[in-house]
């Protein structure tokens, strides 16, 4: 036989070979495809209606927000928990680690347990689009959220983030090159903040598009009994919330033992607003306090004079 016989041959094999390759990942890209969208309807087949993908986009997933890039979700208890900063979620974080079965869930440092790429938490960008817009139009899931009155939590900041580790955290985050803008007063803060901007003084209004969807709002003036309450709603108060936190591992949850962030801005308010500082902030978070959720908990002007 001759050479072209034997080149022509190959060239069949090779085609026919291709072919049949070709065929085989389109199957199995359908296949894939089909149990991802099976396993997305799972939840509940008659919320699945494509306009919840463009209306719940940005709270499925949302860069302004850092590590709080998207809600939490625990699909054992139905739960939905979107995290603030300055508003409890560390230990919010450890509850949901707890909750998943996690032995290090105490553990805090090296990025635990906030770090989404280590800390093992289920988030909502997790889901096909679908499945995560499904869940949050679901009215038998309950979307939780905790606010905290906008000058408390920006003092709260300003504690936090000028006055621990001789305030390494606004140097790397406003002035890396010079590192010699970390404030000294609120005032100073506040002037910063302008052009420096952060999730943990950022407008909490901001953190949820649609707040008419959130189905549980926990005050962080009453966080103990309102965590609680939430957990009493989800059916995971006692295995998860009633013992297990404090120093000693006796406590529930939000208890008497203060945080590693605890600021006491809740005691400090007077020491470092002014009433000049306090319109200044409360201009800034105007929205907030325009907010109706948020006026069912806060009220403007704690200050009567200089």
């Amino acid at each position: 036989m001759s050479k072209w016989w034997y080149k022509r041959k190959s060239f069949a094999i090779i085609l026919l070979f291709s072919l049949v390759a070709s065929l085989f990942i389109r199957r199995w890209v359908s296949i894939t495809t089909t149990l991802v969208e099976q396993k997305g309807e799972s939840i509940d087949a008659s919320y699945h209606d494509d306009h919840n993908v463009a209306k719940f986009a940005k709270d499925i997933f949302n860069m302004e927000w850092g590590w709080e890039v998207s809600p939490f979700v625990i699909e054992s208890h139905k739960l939905i928990f979107f995290t603030i900063q300055k508003v409890g979620c560390t230990v919010f974080k450890q509850l949901f680690r707890r909750m998943l079965g996690y032995d290090n869930w105490r553990n805090s440092g090296k990025g635990l347990p906030h770090n989404p790429q280590i800390n093992g938490l289920k988030y909502l960008f997790h889901y096909p689009k679908q499945k995560a817009s499904n869940m949050l139009a679901n009215e038998n899931w309950t979307k939780a959220v905790f606010i905290r009155e906008p000058k408390e939590r920006f003092l709260s900041a300003y504690l936090d983030k000028t006055k621990k580790k001789g305030g390494w955290y606004i140097k790397n985050k406003c002035c890396k090159k010079s590192r010699d803008c970390v404030p000294t007063s609120l005032e100073g803060f506040f002037n910063l903040t302008k052009t420096c901007h952060d999730p943990h003084w950022k407008a909490q209004s901001r953190r949820v598009s649609n707040w008419d969807m959130m189905t549980f709002v926990g005050s962080f003036s009453n966080i103990h009994n309102d965590t609680k309450r939430l957990l009493l709603s989800i059916n995971a108060w006692g295995e998860y919330g009633k013992s297990g936190w404090g120093v000693n591992g006796t406590e529930e949850i939000f208890g008497r033992t203060k945080t590693a962030h605890a600021t006491g801005s809740e005691t400090s308010y007077h020491e470092h607003y002014t009433k000049s500082v306090e319109k200044k902030v409360e201009m800034r978070y105007e929205k907030d306090y325009a907010n109706e959720v948020f006026a069912r908990h806060f009220v403007k002007g704690t200050l009567e004079s200089e």
